[in-house]
């Protein structure tokens, strides 16, 4: 398991609190890395490299397990809870530590993935549209 605080308090959160298990999107996590990475992203302050990693692992974490609502009837309710509280979790801690920027990119790519979802359509920028916000 990779360390990163963020995603470890979500990670005990679901072990003490429900009965679903604590899914880890490890290629989520490592995409994120690798892609600032190679595009030599370089930001003001080393906490922020985690809370980056994080918010992008989470946000697919959040979208995984509520599309695990749609095909588990018997733990429905928990999964549609978990998922909003990591998405709002995500959200929480752009905010607190200032990254308004990244926050307006990922809060507009996720009403966006959500809308192509529903569409069946797998259109996804977030990475793409993260890193030309990150580099500016």
């Amino acid at each position: 398991m990779i360390k990163n605080k963020y995603i470890t308090y979500i990670e005990n959160y679901i072990k003490k609190s429900t009965p679903i298990e604590f899914i880890f999107l490890s290629n989520r996590y490592n995409e994120i890395v690798d892609e600032m990475e190679k595009q030599s992203i370089k930001l003001k302050d080393k906490s922020e490299y985690n809370i980056i990693y994080a918010a992008y692992t989470l946000f697919y974490t959040a979208l995984y397990y509520h599309r695990m609502a749609k095909q588990n009837d018997s733990y429905q309710p928990y999964y549609i809870l978990i998922g909003d509280y990591i998405s709002g979790y995500a959200v929480e801690i752009l905010y607190k530590k200032k990254m308004f920027l990244v926050l307006e990119v990922f809060s507009h790519q996720i009403k966006e993935i959500l809308l192509n979802i529903i569409n069946d359509s797998n259109e996804d920028h977030l990475l793409e549209n993260l890193m030309n916000a990150l580099k500016d």
